[in-house]
């Protein structure tokens, strides 16, 4: 087989029918794939995805089998056989879909939100199990059968996160999950390569290794490129909308990151930020103690009323115990004496991470106790809330749904909120272009 030919001559290859030949590809390098042609990337990484995947999980395709092929180290022929053999072919298609992806994902233009060519994630988890299933099977002892689908496993992994991180929409997780994973995918490919005793794999783990190096490198350069070096970061960017529901339950994560006695203190002031951009006006009321309480006062004079937030960190469902009861009433009480210049107080929210099943009743009964609605909801109920909505809270829906709602904020709270949101935007949207309209009338009858 000519060189030139190897790249199109890949797309027709089967395993274990084309196994030969398959040894005999020539490195992707020499293979007649430019780095220009994007479409004949795809194709090559589709079809080497394809081989690579029935390779790993074709134990016996090269059983008995013996080929001279080019040595990858020495250019030199040399004769390759059985279980080397296997691993031999695995090096040759897992270097051409290597460097295929990489001529794709060096080019801006060939990113998009699909997934990259060959990788189906269904496919890539069960790409282990089918090949565990068939060493059990067949009483296979070798483990470079599980090596091989280790390192698959890894890079594909990893590659797949670095890619998904790079911006693109309708992923579940966020950038930096993405991130994490793929160095987590990188770090268990450096293992699996130290682990392993064969050479043809140690050789595809070295090019995998520094092929996904290379992709996260270039990754991360284009993330600071897009940073800019003279913007100085305010209270906006302190807020951390996916922290707040690990804050309220003291998630292992944020105790780590911010101490296990500060965790009560950073998930009140995320929440003071979230309801300042929410456009209320806020003021910590008792920094520092058990209790930890935030004022908020509507913004819009139209709709003029305050509220209390209760915040509370818990690792298991809050269920309101007396003594935080007691205290509540104790201080609303005393917020509503002193505070009588200022708007009504509407009611109270406790915001925590989950609900006990006795919160129903005791939020109730809190009510009573305060002589204001008490409700509860969660601190990802807030987040989501702030999600759906880009702007300011229209303060009557907001206080509206609140009090026309149960003990407990329903699952739909922010959904329902968005649609008064969307309804007083149109509103606004609908009377700004009559107004345009008839501007732009006038102008045209006092043109000449």
């Amino acid at each position: 087989m000519k060189n030139k030919a190897a790249a199109d001559r890949i797309l027709k290859l089967s395993f274990p029918a084309d196994w030969k030949e398959l040894a005999n590809l020539p490195p992707p390098e020499r293979s007649g794939l430019g780095r220009t042609d994007l479409k004949k990337a795809a194709k090559v990484a589709e079809a080497a995805y394809a081989l690579w995947y029935e390779v790993i999980t074709t134990l016996n395709g090269t059983a008995g089998k013996r080929v001279t092929a080019e040595s990858p180290i020495s250019g030199e022929q040399i004769l390759v056989t059985g279980r080397d053999l296997w691993d031999f072919i695995a090096l040759k298609v897992g270097s051409y879909y290597d460097f295929a992806v990489r001529i794709l994902l060096s080019e801006p233009k060939a990113r998009g939100p699909a997934l990259l060519p060959g990788l189906d994630l269904k496919i890539a988890d069960t790409v282990l199990d089918r090949l565990k299933t068939h060493i059990r099977d067949e009483g296979i002892k070798d483990p470079r059968y599980s090596n091989g689908g280790d390192i698959a496993s890894a890079y594909t992994l990893g590659l797949t996160c670095i890619h998904f991180a790079s911006g693109i929409t309708g992923v579940p997780l966020s950038a930096r999950t993405m991130e994490v994973v793929s160095q987590i995918s990188l770090r268990s490919l450096v293992r699996s390569r130290t682990l392993t005793n064969y050479r043809y794999q140690k050789l595809l783990a070295d090019r995998l290794i520094d092929g996904l190096l290379d992709i996260q490198i270039e990754y991360l350069e284009s993330a600071i490129e897009l940073l800019d070096e003279d913007h100085r970061s305010g209270v906006f960017s302190a807020i951390q909308l996916p922290e707040l529901s690990l804050l309220a339950m003291r998630a292992a994560s944020v105790v780590k990151k911010y101490g296990r006695k500060h965790v009560e203190k950073v998930f009140e002031h995320q929440l003071s930020l979230v309801f300042q951009s929410f456009g209320f006006h806020v003021v910590s009321t008792r920094s520092g103690r058990s209790t930890v309480d935030l004022f908020c006062v509507s913004s819009d004079p139209s709709e003029g009323y305050s509220f209390m937030v209760e915040a509370k960190t818990t690792k298991g469902r809050y269920a309101l115990p007396k003594n935080d009861a007691r205290a509540l009433r104790d201080y609303a009480n005393d917020t509503k004496s002193a505070l009588r210049p200022l708007p009504p107080l509407k009611f109270v929210l406790v915001v925590a991470s989950e609900p006990a099943k006795t919160i129903p009743a005791k939020i109730t009964d809190l009510s009573a106790l305060l002589g204001v609605p008490a409700r509860f909801c969660t601190a990802s109920q807030i987040a989501a809330l702030r999600e759906v909505i880009p702007g300011p809270l229209p303060a009557a829906a907001f206080r509206d749904e609140i009090l026309r709602s149960g003990p407990v904020l329903p699952d739909d709270f922010a959904a329902r909120v968005a649609r008064s949101y969307e309804a007083v935007q149109g509103a606004h949207v609908k009377f700004a272009e009559q107004l345009l309209s008839v501007h732009q009338g006038r102008l045209g009858r006092d043109v000449p």
